[in-house]
């Protein structure tokens, strides 16, 4: 889903021999997008899509879209709200019995800090 010019050496030309050596050639597809002929996800791409995985899983050729236009819904329609008395992380924070105790970080051994930086802020590798 990448002009040929940016995807296909690098990544499509790259790992076909690996495909070959393990008998799967025909697992691995390249579609070349020319309309519009960018990255997007639009019915060219979307049908190269659906023919790919309806080969891999052994399902039936599709070669376009069920209409859905019928079934799409408007923010309204999909707004659900939220109850009253919904809890937010920081009411819910507040209703624990106890405090919650997090660990300080410390740096990982032979990393390259050994603590704070000089401006205050933390770099480098750290594990808990």
């Amino acid at each position: 889903m990448f002009p040929r010019t940016h995807g296909q050496p690098y990544i499509y030309d790259a790992i076909r021999p690996i495909y070959r050596l393990y008998g799967k050639e025909e697992a691995l597809q390249w579609h070349e997008n020319r309309d519009p002929g960018d990255h997007n996800y639009q019915l060219d791409n979307r049908i190269a899509a659906y023919r790919f995985f309806s080969k891999q899983f052994g399902l039936q050729p599709a070669e376009g879209e069920s209409p859905i236009d019928a079934e799409i819904k408007s923010y309204e329609e999909l707004e659900v709200g939220l109850p009253q008395n919904n809890l937010t992380i920081l009411d819910w924070r507040a209703r624990l019995p106890h405090p919650i105790r997090s660990r300080p970080l410390r740096p990982i051994p032979g990393s390259a800090i050994a603590g704070p930086a000089q401006d205050g802020k933390i770099s480098g590798r750290l594990s808990d």
